[in-house]
């Protein structure tokens, strides 16, 4: 009995304590509060030194955002169009502008990067892994994983954006505008090797682990693959299947390797012939182009740089 009475007192001041608990860590109140010291570790985070912040601030606050002394990145933008008598045409407030600029620049450092590594992929596979890194997922991904999301300013609540059935803008759509304007800022405020060193570190790497071949596209990768060898004067490469199993069950797994003579350039396995067909087409087709690529991530190869010199 004694027990029961001193433990129902004490619940009046567990509900209080999560209460107070709740209020004091509210994570939005939190970040609007310190919003400049958040901004300063973020920064600092990635190793960055904005010479002008106001471009940093602008960066991250969208468009929906209303605040009577919203920064103004005219200045700096103008520079990058070579129009200073038409300041007034970037001074959005927002970040739409540093977003294109984030985007053109990310697009072109990656086409680049890809390229020069892989100077035998066809152009058609470039674009799939150039649309690949560009894509929502990544961005999103990359972005939290530096924590950028925290920072962004919008009139509405980002983790609430999908209750907001009137807006014409998603939570993600959010997100990778700002992360697009985040490059955009960099490459305005700190210039275009500081951007580019950015994309390599932190989007260019999102292919380390994938297995590529199956991030690649081809409506008739048997052509593309042929064009290549006949070109090379090889072989023309021959899918054939090397393993089969689960046959008469409902998940047969067939195994299909390409053959150029009696050499087997790749495999790979799937729930139907033809699929599996294409994806070991695929991956013949990778392994081609991976054959005397350079070393494929910028910092690695920096490496192999200085121990050969």
């Amino acid at each position: 009995m004694i027990t029961y009475t001193v433990f129902s007192s004490l619940v009046p001041v567990c509900v209080k304590c999560i209460i107070f608990f709740c209020r004091v860590f509210d994570r939005k109140e939190f970040f609007r509060q310190n919003y400049d010291s958040e901004l300063f570790a973020f920064k600092s985070r990635l190793g960055l030194a904005f010479e002008n912040e106001s471009i940093l601030r602008t960066a991250l606050t969208h468009a929906s955002y209303k605040e009577e002394n919203t920064v103004d990145d005219g200045g700096a933008i103008s520079e990058i169009f070579g129009n200073k008598n038409e300041t007034s045409l970037h001074r959005s407030g927002n970040n739409e502008r540093l977003s294109l600029i984030g985007l053109t620049a990310s697009s072109l450092y990656i086409v680049d990067h890809l390229c020069t590594t892989y100077p035998s992929l066809p152009c058609l596979g470039v674009r799939c892994f150039h649309d690949f890194l560009l894509g929502r997922d990544i961005i999103v991904k990359v972005s939290k994983l530096i924590s950028l999301p925290d920072l962004i300013r919008l009139e509405h609540d980002l983790d609430e954006l999908s209750k907001e059935k009137h807006l014409d803008y998603r939570q993600e759509d959010v997100i990778c505008d700002a992360f697009f304007a985040f490059i955009g800022a960099i490459y305005v405020d700190q210039g275009p090797a500081e951007a580019r060193r950015f994309v390599e570190d932190f989007v260019i790497t999102q292919l380390q682990g994938q297995e590529l071949y199956k991030i690649l596209y081809f409506e008739y990768p048997d052509k593309v693959l042929d064009n290549i060898f006949t070109t090379q004067g090889k072989e023309k490469p021959v899918a054939r299947i090397i393993q089969e199993s689960g046959i008469k069950t409902d998940f047969p797994i067939y195994v299909v390797g390409v053959f150029s003579g009696d050499k087997m350039i790749a495999e790979a396995s799937s729930y139907n012939k033809l699929s599996a067909k294409n994806e070991a087409l695929k991956a013949a087709l990778m392994k081609h182009c991976q054959e005397g690529m350079l070393v494929p991530f910028p910092k690695e190869r920096k490496r192999a740089d200085n121990v050969s010199n």
